[in-house]
């Protein structure tokens, strides 16, 4: 191999693990967001769910007869 070959395969081998670096930083950002996103569906699937099941107790009475036990 020519030395001018050998020079431009280091330049680019220098360059992709630059590029790989960048990549691994930004998965690392990525994987921190999903989380937080993870986070905020959770918090949202419990606020409804516990909706519904208020709104089941004040359609059969049931909050009315757990009040009058418990008091």
């Amino acid at each position: 191999m020519s030395e001018s070959r050998i020079d431009r395969l280091e330049m680019q081998v220098s360059y992709h693990e630059k590029e790989i670096d960048e990549l691994k930083k930004g998965h690392g950002e990525l994987s921190e967001a999903l989380s937080k996103m993870v986070g905020s569906l959770n918090q949202i699937k419990w606020a409804v769910i516990g909706a519904i099941l208020y709104a089941i107790v004040q359609e059969f009475g049931w909050l009315a007869a757990l009040k009058a036990v418990l008091v």
